[in-house]
């Protein structure tokens, strides 16, 4: 039998956020003009690192995803090409697709879908969603 109340026990379902240590939102109804600049910022900070901790656990989960340890690897070089990583500099998706010993095609399902999961833009090795649009209507016209 418990001595203490659950809600004090380390193991309740309380989640710490770290963001909250970085900067907790807090309202000053009597701030100064620089007061109310400076807790602008810090929320615009706030709201900022809310953000990239989401899409950094939605890129963990993507990678992790994978069935094989060899997918897992392709998954892993197209996040870092499509954040633009440094270590992709320079390479396109056909030389990163070799590298990781696949084809060109399903390296580049990998990244649509990654940047589909999570409303990305192309980057500059990419198409325009515009031309993947016309040229998947041209080849659906030559098919029909």
């Amino acid at each position: 039998m418990r001595a203490h109340d659950a809600a004090d026990d380390p193991l309740a379902s309380y989640q710490d956020d770290p963001v909250d240590h970085i900067e907790p939102g807090q309202e000053r109804p009597d701030e100064t003009h620089e007061q109310t600049v400076s807790r602008i910022e810090h929320e615009a900070f706030r709201e900022a690192a809310m953000k990239m901790i989401v899409f950094m656990h939605a890129s963990f989960a993507f990678i992790h995803e994978a069935s094989t340890e060899a997918e897992r690897g392709v998954r892993l070089w197209v996040v870092s090409s499509t954040i633009d990583h440094p270590a992709c500099d320079g390479r396109n998706d056909s030389e990163l697709a070799a590298f990781c010993g696949t084809t060109r095609a399903n390296f580049s399902k990998h990244k649509l879908t990654f940047q589909r999961q999570n409303s990305l833009p192309p980057n500059l090795t990419q198409k325009s969603v515009e031309a993947r649009t016309s040229y998947r209507e041209a080849r659906e016209s030559q098919l029909s």
